[in-house]
């Protein structure tokens, strides 16, 4: 690694840092920040934490036992979050449910879409998984609403009208709340009221949720660039040309920006110069996102499981699998994980890539775990959440 590189690797470090200390809730001593996947961690977010590593610090699950299963009233297309001791899942039908980690049993269920909707008007939640804040969670809905929903007992808090749909995940930097959506629009909300503070509208829609850098976004979007974004001012800093539009999150690994792009090149970004590093041929072409335990990069589409260097690009290993892979990976100690379309859950080794099925649930899956305390998390397609450990 040259030696600016290197100094530049350094600082992006600290920026991490900062932003990690920024989610801290204040119920928790500032000193002493919990680390994603363990009991007082949790998982509040799509990918688990602002640079969307998602790695879980917990113990590993033995994947051996399904501890609870819980049966919502329609399928889910987004992942799961965990806070102080509660999961939350929302369904295709529009319902966020409060679950106790433990058990499963049903804390609240809330009818959170419209009932007043044109029966054809697109309706629930999509691919938007919610983010947990103190006092609410955050999701985008199909309807075209940002909601900041009550983590008591479900109502709703406030609502931010947008132009189309909201696939994207809401993020935090700590300040405010960041959501992009199918209109073209990155949005800026303060989440204690629901004022929008900036909306910045870029080159296409975004499907893709942002990975957050001290004080910037790095977002994809369906023009072919990766956005980087000031969130002080709501400013786009620079766009950097990728080739092909993109639906995926992109996740910093090693100062990279990692990705998808349409056209089937894995592709990084340097996070400090800004432009592009590497671009890596690979079978097929993805809409997931990646995983990262920093030595390598991770990610999973069509029947394969991937793993890369993220300062070069290098593909290391690939696994294969019987269907489609829908569902981004996760990271817990020396293993990946990835539900898949054929209701198996897949488990494999992140330095060889060597695994391969170690449930088969029985329903199929497009969302990507969330593991917490040695408990993985997954919800179905066709409504059912399983806790396995």
């Amino acid at each position: 690694m040259n030696p600016i590189r290197h100094i530049a690797l350094a600082f992006l470090v600290l920026a991490m840092s900062a932003t990690a200390f920024a989610q801290v809730p204040a119920s928790r001593p500032a000193s002493r920040p919990a680390l994603v996947g363990t009991a007082d961690g949790g998982w509040r977010e799509w990918r688990g934490n602002a640079t969307n590593l998602a790695r879980s610090y917990g113990k590993v699950p033995t994947f051996k036992a399904v501890r609870w299963k819980y049966v919502a009233e329609s399928g889910m297309q987004s992942s799961p979050v965990v806070a102080d001791g509660v999961v939350y899942v929302a369904t295709k039908e529009g319902s966020v449910h409060a679950l106790d980690f433990a058990t499963g049993n049903r804390r609240w269920e809330k009818k959170i879409s419209p009932q007043d909707l044109p029966k054809e008007s697109p309706r629930g939640f999509g691919w938007s998984t919610p983010l947990v804040l103190d006092e609410v969670i955050v999701i985008g809905s199909d309807e075209g609403r940002i909601y900041g929903i009550s983590r008591k007992d479900g109502s709703v808090a406030w609502k931010v009208q947008t132009g189309d749909k909201v696939w994207s995940s809401p993020k935090t930097d700590g300040r405010n709340v960041y959501v992009g959506g199918l209109d073209g629009y990155f949005y800026a909300i303060d989440p204690k009221k629901g004022d929008l503070v900036w909306k910045l509208k870029l080159g296409g829609e975004i499907g893709g949720s942002a990975c957050i850098l001290g004080e910037e976004a790095a977002v994809t979007g369906r023009d072919k660039k990766l956005h980087i974004i000031n969130l002080k001012s709501g400013t786009l800093v620079k766009a950097v040309d990728t080739g092909g539009h993109s639906t995926s999150t992109p996740t910093l690994a090693a100062g990279v920006y990692c990705f998808w792009p349409a056209g089937g090149k894995f592709t990084g970004v340097d996070a400090f110069s800004r432009n592009v590093l590497w671009k890596t041929e690979s079978v097929g072409q993805y809409r997931t996102s990646c995983a990262s335990d920093d030595e390598r990069v991770y990610t999973s589409g069509g029947p394969f499981v991937l793993g890369f260097n993220p300062v070069d690009g290098k593909q290391l290993w690939f696994a294969r699998t019987e269907r489609t892979l829908d569902a981004s990976p996760v990271v817990v100690g020396d293993k990946i994980v990835v539900p898949g379309a054929d209701s198996k859950l897949w488990v494999f080794d992140a330095a060889t890539g060597v695994g391969g099925e170690v449930a088969d649930l029985g329903e199929a899956f497009s969302a990507s775990a969330a593991i917490v305390d040695g408990l993985c998390i997954v919800c179905g397609l066709s409504g059912t959440v399983f806790a396995i450990e």
